[in-house]
């Protein structure tokens, strides 16, 4: 059987290892590029600790349900992540690698405040949708309470900090969001809502069968936030999406990312 090596991130270090499949390698290194890139670049606290007024810390705490710490930490890794988009991925030698730290030195404060500021907006957005959320008691909002407040705990806590790329923590407040207009549109017209929450569980599904097949495709990781534009755009158009979005380009971003 073919072997790819690759980079593995080991906490502190970063070590060499042999993987099975080039979607494994490609996340290797790319794991292992940032993890190089942490433990030789400056901590970001000098950057982050300013904005942490007492608001922030709320939002960091209740709203990201995250330690300082670890925020901090996650903006580190998305500024990371952000400078290898930048450079078009992970480096193919030692000269790559040296481009990528001058690009840190160039870019690295002003990426991790912009991370840091748009985390802290994400922060305030779901602590204010819960607050609507609490104050909604009536049996007939129970369905689609429940169904808010599970999808706002999931992109808008601490699982923020996986998974994200490249510019997206200011797509989850937008996100967040669009949870709140579709709350507003609700009463309206309670079938429309639930004929879309149905094409979208539908989607969620069949991505989640297309996962167990390919768990590290970076195809699939691009319909996760696909999905989450065709949230806004059957809840809240007015919002705006990142691209164009429909469930028809969803099946087949996924059927392509199988092939």
């Amino acid at each position: 059987a073919k072997a790819y090596p690759t980079m593995s991130d080991e906490g502190d270090s970063v070590a060499i290892r042999l993987v099975a499949s080039a979607d494994e390698r490609d996340f290797g290194m790319w794991e292992g590029t940032r993890r190089l890139l942490a433990l030789l670049l400056v901590r970001p606290e000098r950057i982050l600790r300013p904005l942490l007024d007492a608001k922030a810390r709320l939002a960091v705490g209740q709203g990201l349900e995250l330690e300082e710490g670890d925020w901090m930490d996650a903006c580190l890794r998305l500024a990371l992540d952000t400078l290898l988009h930048r450079a078009g991925g992970p480096p193919a030698d030692a000269t790559g690698f040296d481009r990528i730290v001058g690009l840190a030195e160039d870019a690295l404060a002003e990426i991790v405040d912009g991370i840091g500021r748009d985390s802290i907006r994400l922060g305030n957005a779901v602590i204010d949708l819960h607050t609507r959320l609490d104050r909604l008691t009536t049996p007939a909002l129970a369905d689609v309470v429940g169904s808010i407040r599970d999808h706002v705990d999931g992109v808008g806590s601490g699982g923020w900090m996986h998974g994200l790329g490249d510019r997206r923590v200011s797509d989850l407040v937008r996100y967040v969001e669009a949870m709140g207009v579709r709350l507003d549109r609700f009463p309206e017209d309670p079938g429309r809502d639930g004929r879309n929450e149905a094409v979208i569980a539908s989607l969620v599904d069949e991505l989640a069968r297309a996962r167990t097949v390919a768990p590290r495709s970076p195809a699939l990781l691009d319909v996760r936030w696909m999905l989450e534009e065709l949230r806004v755009s059957l809840h809240a158009q007015a919002l705006g999406t990142r691209g164009k979005v429909s469930e028809q380009r969803i099946r087949r971003a996924i059927e392509a990312a199988l092939r």
